[in-house]
Formats: structure tokens, C-alpha cells, sequence
């Protein structure tokens, strides 16, 4: 018998006794011809192709069986988390550096792993992060992230590295991982541009004033975050300065807006009571008398107060939210009907509707003009 006669698919190789010997009367695993030991060792490599595919048979039964009651095996879990795991790091593996000057549009909006360097360059030390908060350029709680984030890990993944900055300073990594990515759109976004800055000083003439007022321009910048505000001259010499060496200058004439004495009351407490507001000397009109003025300050720190009878300091907008909660809002002007407090001896009700007769016929000369304009054939 041959090599060529030889059936690998069938077992009768190892039942028959004919077939167990080789043509030399020996077995097949003990004949040392050339011919026979290649015919045994493929008839080995058949019988373990053979063990491997019941084996995979077996295998496969048993992991339907599995599947069926809902089961998965620890392969399937490992592999199911590496996946997980890919997936994360493919997210924030993300590179802001080289993005820091992209459009915002097109910043992705995975968190920055390298962006301390970026970060660093705006705030370099501890007084100019100081500075950012007292300015409002970033809450408390930011400038504690940016803090923790300047001394954290670089060698731990980013997930792992907001869940420790958020153990030392009492929150939560989500909420750190929120936190920085607002940083990220406030100091490392391109912000659009108006082009170049024009004059630092504006003169503003308001009619029915016999003088101009004059206004200083200032900014102030961290990063890609700017804020810019005027303030008031008031010294004639610093005008008569400018004047003479001819600072380049921006006019402006602007018309008065008449406000009511709801508006002109709410806007004095505000004034009054806000601790981030400068303090001048109050100029009271004819509509508040002095014994009201006592009355209505003495109402608003009792509501500022409240139950726990905070002593503030308080904001501009915590005063404004807090006295005008439960008022209606005037048809007229808009303005938060301050109830409770006091104008020239009247108190402000809850069913008040206007502020004054000139906000009601405001309101009403809008009443017709709307009603005009939806229907023209009543104006002829």
C-alpha cells in the first residue's frame, strides 16, 4: 500500500489490522522507510486536525448554550472593556495644543490632556489668577481647577486625572471635566474681532446737557477672554489736557430716556446696597421724599436679609433678583414693580399695574398703534 491509497478522511487506518502495517510487515509508527514514516506522520497531522475541529464543535455548543441564557464568558467581558477602554482614549487622546487657534466651530470637544503649557502662558502665577477671579474672568471654582491642574499628574489618563483634582477640592470629576472644558472656550478659542481699536476717549453729548460728558475706554485681557468698560471723567483739568494735546476722540450725542419713579427707586437701592458698585453721593428726586428713602432701605436689607439674616455683602444682580421676586412688570416702561416700598407716601401694591400715568398712556398709545397696524382700514 501506497502513500496515494491511502484515504486520510476515513479511520478504518486505525481499525483494520491489514491497514494498522506498513507493506514491510511493520507498524506504521515503527517502520523506518522514508515512504512510511511520511505517510504516519501525515496521518498524525489528519488525527490532530481532526480532535481540533470537535473540539471547536464542542466549543461552539457550549457558547450558544451560553448566549442563550444570557450569559457571556470572561473573554467576552475582557474584550467587550478593552473595546471601552480603545474608545476613551481614542476620545481623549485629542491634542489641543496645535488647535488653540482654530475656529470654535472646529475644535473638537474633547478635553485638552496638554494644554498647562497654554494655560500657563496666560495665568503665570498665582497673583495673575487672583487677578482673573476678582475680575470675573473665571468663578472660584475655576480658578480652584486651574490651580490643582497646574500641580496634578501628567502620567495619568485624563478621566483618572479630573477624578483626583476633584477629591482635593470637594467636587466631583464630571463637574471638573465640565469646568475646564468652559475654560478651554473662554481662553483658548479664537474669538472673532471687530479689526482695529479705535479712539480711547469718548465724548458723549446728551441732549438737554449744556456739557459734554467725557468717557476713558479701558480692557482688560487673559488669553482670548476681553472685557472693556468706560469710565466717567470727571476732573475738567485731565479734560482740558486731552484737549490740548489733541487725543484722538469719539463723538456721540445720545437723546434721554425718561425713567419712571419705580425705575429711578429700584435702580437707587441697587446703587445703595450692591458691594460691587461704587458709593457717591445720592441725589434723591422729587418723587422719593427723605423720610421714604429710610422707609424703602430699611425694607430692602430685611428682604436682603431673609430668614437667615445674612449680613451680605451682596451683588448687583443678587439685589435686583431678590427685591423684585413676586412683582409684576410694568406694561409701560417693563420695569419690576417693587411692592412694599414707598413713593412719595404711596406704597407699591400687588396690583399695581403701571408705574405712573405716563406708563399707562405708553401702554395705551401702543395698545392703538398695534391695533392699527393689524388692521389699516380703522386708521381711515
Amino acid at each position: 500500500m501506497d502513500r496515494e491509497s491511502l484515504d486520510f478522511g476515513n479511520d478504518s487506518v486505525l481499525s483494520d489490522p491489514v491497514l494498522r502495517e506498513c507493506r514491510h510487515g511493520k507498524r506504521w509508527n515503527l517502520c523506518e522507510m522514508a515512504d512510511c514514516r511520511e505517510i504516519w506522520q501525515l496521518l498524525q497531522k489528519q488525527r490532530k486536525d481532526h480532535r481540533r475541529d470537535e473540539k471547536d464543535w464542542q466549543n461552539a455548543y457550549f457558547v450558544e448554550k451560553r448566549r442563550k441564557r444570557g450569559l457571556k464568558s470572561q473573554y467576552e467581558i475582557a474584550l467587550e472593556q478593552e473595546e471601552k477602554q480603545e474608545r476613551r482614549d481614542r476620545v481623549l487622546k485629542s491634542d489641543y495644543e496645535y488647535l488653540a487657534n482654530a475656529k470654535a466651530d472646529e475644535l473638537p470637544d474633547a478635553p485638552p490632556p496638554r494644554a498647562r503649557k497654554l494655560f500657563q502662558k496666560i495665568f503665570p502665577d498665582a497673583i495673575t489668577l487672583r487677578a482673573a477671579i476678582q475680575f470675573k474672568a473665571v468663578t472660584l471654582r475655576q480658578g480652584q481647577v486651574l490651580k490643582e491642574y497646574f500641580v496634578s499628574s501628567e502620567e495619568l489618563p485624563v478621566h483618572k486625572r479630573w477624578d483626583a483634582i476633584g477629591k482635593k477640592i470637594g467636587f466631583s470629576g464630571k463637574t471638573v471635566e465640565r469646568e475646564f472644558r468652559v475654560l478651554v472656550g473662554k481662553f483658548l478659542k479664537t474669538k472673532t474681532t471687530t479689526g482695529e481699536r479705535g479712539a480711547n476717549i469718548e465724548v458723549v453729548h446728551v441732549r438737554g446737557d449744556h456739557r459734554p460728558r467725557y468717557y476713558r475706554k479701558l480692557s482688560l485681557q487673559f488669553g482670548e477672554w476681553r472685557r472693556e468698560w468706560s469710565e466717567l471723567i470727571t476732573d475738567r483739568k485731565i479734560i482740558q489736557q486731552l484737549r490740548k494735546e489733541n487725543t484722538p476722540m469719539v463723538r456721540f450725542d445720545r437723546t434721554p430716556i425718561s425713567s419712571s419713579p419705580v425705575n429711578r427707586l429700584f435702580a437707587a437701592l441697587i446703587r445703595q446696597l450692591a458691594s460691587d458698585l461704587p458709593k457717591d453721593e445720592l441725589i434723591f428726586s422729587t418723587d422719593v421724599r427723605a423720610s421714604d428713602w429710610e422707609f424703602n432701605l430699611r425694607r430692602a436689607q430685611r428682604i436682603l436679609a431673609g430668614k437667615n439674616h445674612s449680613a451680605g455683602p451682596w451683588t448687583a444682580s443678587e439685589v435686583a433678583k431678590k427685591l423684585a421676586r413676586g412683582g409684576r412688570i410694568c406694561r409701560g416702561c417693563r420695569t419690576y414693580l417693587i411692592r412694599g416700598f414707598r413713593i412719595n407716601g404711596r406704597r407699591i401694591t400687588r396690583a399695581r399695574e403701571f408705574c405712573d400715568d405716563a406708563c399707562k398712556m405708553r401702554a395705551e398709545r401702543r395698545k392703538k398703534r398695534r391695533l392699527l397696524d393689524t388692521n389699516p382700514t380703522a386708521r381711515a
